[in-house]
This record gives C-alpha cells, structure tokens and sequence, in this order.
C-alpha cells in the first residue's frame, strides 16, 4: 500500500510538530461537501504557551488514540493564570468545535494521539489568534480570504 502524503502539518513557533493532517476519502468532500481529515499529533507535542486560536468551521471531532490535554482561553472574564481551563480529551471522546472555540493543545500523551475530523469548508469564519505568545501580539485576525488552502 502506498504510503499516504500528509495534507498539512501545524509547527508551534519553536518549528516543532503539533500534528500532521492527512486528507482521507476526497470523493467525501466531492459527494457531500465535507473535508475528512486525520490528525496524527506526535509524542509529547504541544502549541507554544500564550498561542491560543480558533477553527474556521464547524467540525465534530473524535479522539482515535492516545490522550492529550486542551487549554481553553477564557474569555468574558479575567484569566488567571492560577485557574487555567483544562479539558482532558481521552480515546473515544468526541465533540463539535465551532469557530467560538479558542484553545490550543496544552501536552500530547507520550504514545502520541489520533484524531478524526469531519467539517465543512462552506462559510469559512476567520481565524482568531489569542493570548500573549504570538509574536504579532493578541488577537490577531486570519480572515478567509488569506488562508492557506490546507484545511485550516
């Protein structure tokens, strides 16, 4: 069987992987308008601390294996840096992301996780960049328009 080509990969700001997408089942997307994407995020992997960010669609994602914890950024209220919001996201969870969702990964299993992702590409919403990590300071705007063409 031929090896299949990873469709992007996503590098916190020290270049390191946070995960590589691979694109399953094209005909998918052609047949019912929806993008099929597995996320393979290596051992120990995480998004640079500060560098939260949003999702430009809706998708409903399934954890596949392993394990890894989620930080999600706080708005409406002060964030304290002594009460982060943590979501332990094990094998078998599932749930819907929606463009509201600002988070990053926090730390990868050290087996490394598998996620599976269905979402649309219709109504694409901007990317929202968040938190005091991004060398472009906070919230920063990715509008559609420019996106790269690789899912995200």
């Amino acid at each position: 069987m031929k090896k299949r080509e990873p469709f992007y990969t996503i590098r916190n700001l020290a270049g390191d992987e946070v995960f590589t997408a691979y694109l399953l089942a094209p005909w998918f997307y052609r047949l019912f308008g929806l993008t099929m994407e597995l996320h393979v995020f290596p051992p120990l992997a995480e998004d640079s601390p500060e560098c939260f960010h949003t999702h430009p669609f809706h998708a409903r994602r399934r954890l596949l294996s392993g394990f890894y914890v989620e930080e999600v950024y706080q708005s409406g209220r002060k964030r304290r840096k002594e009460a982060p919001d943590y979501r332990f996201i094990r094998k078998g969870d599932q749930d819907v992301v929606g463009p509201d969702h600002c988070h990053r990964i926090k730390a990868v299993g050290p087996q490394g996780a598998t996620s599976l992702w269905l979402h649309g590409n219709k109504d694409r919403q901007a990317i929202l960049l968040k938190g005091t990590g991004w060398p472009a300071g906070t919230n920063r705007i990715i509008k559609p328009e420019e996106q790269a063409d690789e899912g995200h």
